[in-house]
């Protein structure tokens, strides 16, 4: 399978920054083979597919580094409120009666589009029932680094916390990792998981070679709460 867009300026984003007001980008299967100005373009080339671009840009993806996808559904709960109040009064609760699998699949394709709507085809995720993001990041083609999220208390997939750590091992161990979609781990924050629980995630991220998600000093009040508990920030 062959992609040639052409005519838009190309952005390449390469070391010398190079821009084309008028290029073109070859793709062949899964891979960019060529990047020019069109009147460079390689007389030999597959036309199974070609994208007029005149009057766009084409630039490489957007990656949103931050999302909890599924939430997309949660809009408009609670605004302007203290981070802590907004999750331990509205969100927390709402989530342990309205998340389920279906309710993360269904929000991760709502924001998956959004996203692609806007540029971006590479998102980093960590919620509940993770499955379910994964398969809407397949179902759309959009790339994810996608976190089963643990706290040391119940959550919606695992009411019971001594659960958690295999919960996310099997996780990890029955999702399929490809070039699209990545599963990893997802520890809340500092505050919602003990250290114990945070070191053993660490090590199970490490056997399996992906990174470890946190939320990492949001706020002041955090920031002070982890100070004054452990001593250090």
């Amino acid at each position: 399978m062959s992609i040639l867009i052409k005519g838009g300026v190309v952005l390449t984003l390469n070391p010398k920054e190079e821009i084309f007001p008028e290029g073109y980008v070859l793709i062949e299967s899964d891979k960019i083979k060529a990047v020019g100005p069109v009147d460079k373009l390689p007389r030999e080339y597959s036309k199974e597919e070609i994208i007029d671009a005149s009057g766009c840009l084409i630039m490489p993806g957007l990656i949103n580094t931050h999302t909890h996808a599924a939430m997309s559904l949660l809009r408009g709960i609670a605004d302007d409120l203290p981070l802590s109040l907004w999750l331990s009064k509205y969100i927390f609760p709402t989530e342990s009666q309205q998340v389920n699998p279906e309710f993360v699949y269904w929000g991760t394709l709502l924001a998956g589009l959004e996203m692609i709507h806007s540029g971006t085809t590479c998102f980093i995720d960590g919620y509940f029932f993770e499955e379910e993001a994964c398969q809407a990041a397949y179902d759309l083609g959009i790339r994810g680094l996608l976190g089963q999220g643990i706290f040391d208390l119940p959550t919606p997939d695992v009411p019971d916390p001594k659960s958690n750590l295999n919960r996310a091992e099997k996780y990890l161990n029955q999702t399929l990792f490809s070039s699209l979609v990545i599963p990893t781990l997802f520890c809340h924050s500092a505050y919602a998981c003990k250290p114990e629980t945070l070191k053993k995630v660490r090590q199970i991220c490490n056997y399996y070679s992906v990174p470890l998600l946190i939320h990492l000093a949001e706020t002041d009040s955090e920031i002070k709460e982890i100070t004054d508990q452990y001593g250090v920030a």
